[in-house]
Formats: structure tokens, C-alpha cells, sequence
């Protein structure tokens, strides 16, 4: 692997499909709970991945904001879980209500919890609403039999409205990378997003052997956003078959052959093979050699078109 090739270009066209199947400015579509649950996640997809498009840096700026584009790209991932969590077309009737229930649940939850932290009180019409839905929430759950097919800990816990999905150790099936992969650069994400140390050092652009440094993690942001959003568009088309016809099938050829993991398992092969090349604390005989290949990451961060 002699250079980071960026995947830039594709963003554009991600954008351009994603486009084509949002709904937001339009009446909801779906007609089932499920799609409808669907529908709003797509539609929040859809910004999120325009405004990474919009962030990506323009020709002869001179600082680009990193943690920006991590904070999106965590976004994109997050959604596109939550977006496959509902379009899982082998649930039965009874998982898929558990699912709605569970999610209207948290959202009650969490709607009270912050409107008592600013002191509204039970006597207020939205605090109402929302203790009525909760309520009705955690009685559709006790009547659900795939919610009394789980074990007494597990109701318990999830009746205190503290998850919004819950998978019983399963991942969703179209996720572009592995479990321990997905992990592993969500919390690289995190580090920037929040004023952690590791994502406070790598704006200096230092440490080039760093298998975490600025451009390394610019590559690994890029191929997050388009392996996660051309199997979050593939997945809501699987739900959404009606409104998935607005792509063609080669579009959707193609955005299968983009939502891999290729690129970042030849990236780790790669990093892992200069890590021991210059382990200069492995005890190699005659000594250690850097080997430093520099790539100008801000040209390759450009938008495509329009910069």
C-alpha cells in the first residue's frame, strides 16, 4: 500500500442517492410503524451525510477541523445501526412492535428526564404527554410475547427506559466492518468529538508514524462515511422496495461495491507492517530506519466538485 487512496469522489454521488430516496420534505410515506421509524432515521441519514459533504475542506483553507467530520462520521454509523435495527425484514410482528414500543419508551424517558432537569413540573401539558406515553409504552411491552420471552433482568432493565434498541448481542447484518473494527475507530471517532487527549495531539499533524495521526484518521473518517452510507441506502431500500425503485439497479450495483471493508483491512495491513518495521523497542539487530512516506492529506480532503 504505497498511498492513502481516498475515496473522496464517491461522497458526491452518496449524496446525490440519498437525496433521491428522502422523504423530508415531503408527507411521511410509510405505512407501518416500522417505515415510518425508517423514514425519520433516513431522513436524519441524509443530513448528517450532506453535511459532511459541506464540512469537507475547500482549496487553500488553512485548518481543517477534523473533529467536525469524526463528529458526522460517529453520526453516520450511529444512524446507520439504529436504520438496519428496523429494516430487518426477518423480525417477527411481535419483535418488530417490541422494537417500536421499546424505542417510544426511551424517547418518553428522556424527553422527561430533561424537562425535569429545567424544572418543568407534572402540572405541565407536554410533561403529561409524555407520562401518558410512557405508560402506554411499558403496557403495550408487558402484553408483547416477544418481550415476555426475555428473562425477568433483562424486562427489568429495559422497563427504566434507558435503551432505545436493544439487540441481545446481535449486530446488524449489513454492517459494512467487523465487530472489533467498528469498535475500534468509534472510539477514535469519540476522541475527537470529545476533548480527549488523543484527538486534542493529532491536530498537530505530528507524529507521522502514528497509526492514528491526522492523515490517518482523515482516511479512516472518509472510508467510515462511504462504507456506512452506501449500507445505510442499501438497507432502506430492502424496507422501503416502493420508494427504493427511485435508484436503479446499477446504482445499487455499485453502492454494494462500495459499502466494503477492503480499503480499511489493506489500510491495517499496512500500518501493522510499518509498526514492526520500525519497532525500534522489538530488539532488531543494526539498529531501526524510519520509514516516513508523506501524502499531502489537505489536497486529498477536497471536495471533488466545486472546491
Amino acid at each position: 500500500m504505497k498511498d492513502l487512496d481516498f475515496r473522496i469522489s464517491e461522497i458526491p454521488k452518496l449524496v446525490k442517492l440519498a437525496d433521491s430516496l428522502s422523504t423530508i420534505h415531503e408527507y411521511p410515506t410509510g405505512s407501518t410503524s416500522r417505515a415510518l421509524q425508517a423514514e425519520e432515521i433516513f431522513n436524519k441519514f441524509v443530513l448528517h451525510l450532506t453535511s459532511f459533504k459541506r464540512n469537507l475542506p475547500k482549496v487553500n483553507e488553512p485548518a481543517i477541523d477534523i473533529s467536525v467530520l469524526a463528529s458526522i462520521a460517529r453520526m453516520i454509523i450511529e444512524a446507520h445501526n439504529i436504520l438496519c435495527y428496523f429494516c430487518e425484514t426477518s423480525a417477527s410482528k411481535d419483535e418488530m412492535d417490541f422494537k417500536i414500543w421499546l424505542y417510544i419508551l426511551h424517547y418518553s424517558h428522556d424527553v422527561l428526564a430533561i424537562l425535569k432537569k429545567l424544572e418543568f413540573t407534572d402540572a405541565d401539558s407536554i410533561v403529561s404527554r409524555f407520562n401518558m406515553s410512557g405508560r402506554m409504552s411499558i403496557s403495550c411491552l408487558e402484553s408483547n410475547g416477544y418481550f415476555k420471552g426475555l428473562s425477568e433482568k433483562e424486562q427489568k432493565q429495559l422497563m427504566l427506559g434507558h435503551k432505545a434498541v436493544y439487540w441481545r448481542g446481535q449486530r446488524p447484518k449489513r454492517s459494512p466492518f467487523p465487530k472489533e473494527t467498528e469498535e475500534g475507530i468509534y472510539k477514535l471517532l469519540s476522541n475527537y468529538v470529545h476533548s480527549f487527549p488523543l484527538g486534542n495531539t493529532m491536530y498537530k499533524g505530528a507524529a507521522p508514524l502514528n497509526h492514528l495521526n491526522f492523515e490517518n484518521s482523515a482516511f479512516v473518517i472518509v472510508e467510515v462515511v462511504v462504507s456506512y452510507s452506501a449500507s445505510a441506502i442499501l438497507s432502506y431500500c430492502s424496507l422501503r422496495r416502493k420508494l427504493g425503485s427511485r435508484i436503479p439497479a446499477r446504482e445499487k450495483a455499485y453502492l454494494k461495491d462500495i459499502a466494503t471493508d477492503r480499503p480499511i483491512k489493506e489500510w491495517l495491513c499496512h500500518r501493522r507492517e510499518v509498526g514492526i518495521k520500525n519497532n525500534m523497542w522489538g530488539g532488531l539487530r543494526g539498529g531501526f530506519k524510519l520509514q516516513v512516506h508523506h501524502v499531502n492529506f489537505e489536497r486529498r480532503l477536497r471536495v471533488v466538485s466545486g472546491s
